[in-house]
């Protein structure tokens, strides 16, 4: 979707109602960074992973998410993670 027709829907102003109602920058920055999604094949996709994610791991906070991005970073350098540092 292009740039005016997410002005004239006020995907923007959106944005900022969602980043409103969290509690962390890093949260923030996450709803600040969404984007609507142009693939339709996509779409259902990511909602049925959305609702599983719910459902497999009820009460996961942002904070969770956050140390596995961060772990994931690590691997991408090609570095390895110690049995500790992996959560059961």
């Amino acid at each position: 979707m292009d740039g005016k027709s997410l002005e004239i829907l006020e995907f923007p102003r959106i944005m900022e109602i969602l980043a409103g109602f969290t509690a962390f920058s890093a949260s923030r920055e996450l709803a600040l960074d969404i984007h609507p999604l142009s693939d339709y094949e996509q779409i259902p996709l990511l909602l049925g992973q959305s609702a599983e994610e719910k459902v497999t791991h009820p009460g996961t906070t942002i904070k969770g998410h956050l140390f596995f991005q961060a772990k994931c970073k690590v691997i991408d350098q090609g570095l390895s993670l110690k049995m500790a540092e992996i959560p059961n």
